[in-house]
């Protein structure tokens, strides 16, 4: 017989020990939705309301976690007297340990798929967990429709694991297998971007790879964080806390000041207070994203108004998540924290360069084509890298790479401004997407800025030589050139692109024309088409 377990999720708060006692005689547990706003979209109960409830029934409270690392809220959550937790899969790298520390904290312990997830996912932990949820809706909001697709699931549960026929394959076989497809669902987070042409087919986002590279050092460097209020006591307070915390932070005293130092610092989070002289925090986070220079930055919103209409203009401004004065440094942290980190999982940027990665150059030249615009695409691709990198080493090469992105997105947004895109397809490989008419100017500027400061890379030697020496496989040693820069382009000035397969074909083609010539050069396709 089955059990039930009562939502509180639309409940009147007003009178919630009412309406629980209303159900108690019907109900099993009481079932309390967990949501952080990051994760699931909403904002919901927590420990708090969790300690005011557990006086008011003796039925199992059972939480449902619907939250970014779900394991920093268990301690609260079982002091409160929540009785059992259910984490999502989707949620967590590897779950065994999550699982224990539920455990440890005294509760009981069970884990959920969203709609996308194969319940197949959860199999190998079934012997640690007391329950399992298998959502027919998507974390976040009451009110959607119901998806009967998900009944199958929930009634197929672990039989479906096993294959037809003799039981051949051993248990540990069975469950690497299960944690294996997990994981495939969960996202892929080291990819191997080889080329252009590997972009990937339009599908479902699993958590993107992250964005801990090299900022131009040969080590791991802080997180930066521009703190922009005009009072300074709150200024000050905000930069301790986070200066504590590990983070490079600097200060701007307005929004104008703000913008200028979010330019030359490209830092890794904005916190915006609204109210400022000149110009307030909303029509900075709006130019902000405007900027390709620093549309990626996260931006987190200060403010002492606490009404709902701020919040969503703030949001609808381009900010990501919302703090309300008088706020505690725990709290700040936290969302700072949760901030940084979503940003480097979903972005989608290259861990080197902060550029835009595959999926997203796919996404814009998509939207191009899909909404019939004239645009342009540059291929960019170093020469003779390879030899350059196996002489110099890896961290010489990754920063001739990080000079090459700054090179490439400052002739965009010089001459393209905010319709311009760069994007890092991975290694030594680079996309713009422009509008025609400045594509070749733009590749013109390209060639001759690398040209000009590609010297600084090499050593006196080499420069004055102009080729260096590598032994091939075979132990010969080889003269190869000075690294060069190959630019190919396809634009909608000479021919429409049904697909954006067919603009990346051509502009491959165009870059590797380019690569015949001598040193540095770009192709653009002249040739008419329909």
């Amino acid at each position: 017989m089955g059990k039930l377990s009562v939502s509180i999720l639309s409940a009147d708060l007003a009178h919630l020990a009412d309406q629980v006692k209303l159900v108690e005689p019907y109900a099993d547990a009481i079932h309390v939705d967990v949501m952080d706003g990051h994760f699931a979209p909403p904002i919901t109960f927590g420990g708090v309301l969790v300690r005011s409830l557990r006086p008011c029934t003796p039925l199992v409270l059972h939480g449902h976690l619907m939250v970014d690392a779900p394991e920093s809220q268990f301690d609260e959550l079982a002091q409160a007297g929540m009785d059992i937790v259910s984490f999502h899969i989707e949620a967590v790298e590897d779950p065994a340990p999550v699982i224990r520390k539920a455990r440890d904290a005294g509760m009981r312990v069970g884990m959920t798929v969203s709609p996308p997830t194969p319940v197949e996912a959860l199999f190998p932990y079934l012997e640690e967990l007391d329950d399992v949820m298998v959502m027919s809706v998507y974390p976040g909001w009451a009110g959607q429709r119901f998806m009967p697709e998900a009944l199958p699931e929930a009634g197929g549960g672990p039989r479906r694991a096993r294959p037809p026929g003799p039981q051949s394959r051993r248990p540990d076989r069975r469950r690497r297998e299960a944690r294996e497809r997990a994981a495939l669902h969960r996202g892929r987070r080291h990819r191997a971007h080889r080329g252009l042409g590997d972009l990937p087919g339009r599908g479902p986002r699993g958590r993107g790879p992250g964005a801990e590279g090299d900022r131009g050092g040969e080590g791991l460097m802080p997180e930066t964080i521009l703190v922009v209020d005009d009072d300074p006591d709150i200024a000050r307070f905000v930069e301790v806390n986070l200066r504590s915390a590990g983070y490079e932070v600097a200060v701007a005293a307005d929004g104008e000041q703000a913008l200028e130092m979010a330019m030359q610092l490209r830092p890794d989070l904005v916190l915006l207070d609204v109210m400022m002289p000149r110009i307030d925090g909303f029509e900075v986070a709006q130019r902000l994203r405007r900027n390709p220079q620093t549309a990626n930055t996260s931006i987190i919103m200060l403010t002492a108004k606490a009404l709902s209409t701020d919040k969503v203009l703030g949001l609808t401004a381009g900010a990501d998540d919302y703090i309300i004065k008088p706020f505690d440094p725990i709290e700040l942290l936290a969302r700072v924290k949760g901030t940084l980190r979503r940003a480097k999982e979903m972005r989608n940027l290259s861990p080197l360069t902060g550029l835009p990665g595959n999926i997203r150059i796919q996404e814009e030249i998509e939207r191009m084509v899909r909404e019939r615009r004239p645009f342009a695409v540059l291929y960019c691709d170093l020469d003779n890298f390879k030899a350059y990198n196996d002489q110099k080493g890896f961290v010489r090469g990754d920063r001739l790479i990080q000079a090459t992105a700054r090179i490439i997105q400052d002739s965009v947004v010089e001459l393209a401004g905010s319709e311009g895109f760069v994007g890092h397809v991975g290694g030594d490989d680079f996309v713009a997407i422009v509008p025609p008419d400045v594509a070749e100017p733009i590749a013109k500027r390209i060639v001759e800025r690398f040209d000009a400061q590609v010297h600084r890379f090499y050593d006196p030697e080499d420069v004055e030589r102009g080729y260096v020496e590598v032994e091939d496989r075979k132990g010969v040693l080889q003269r190869l050139p000075l690294a060069a820069i190959s630019v190919g382009i396809a634009t909608t000035a000479v021919r429409t692109f049904a697909h954006y397969g067919e603009a990346v074909a051509v502009a491959t083609e165009m870059k590797q024309f380019a690569k015949r010539q001598a040193g540095s050069s770009y192709a653009i396709d002249r040739r008419a088409g329909t």
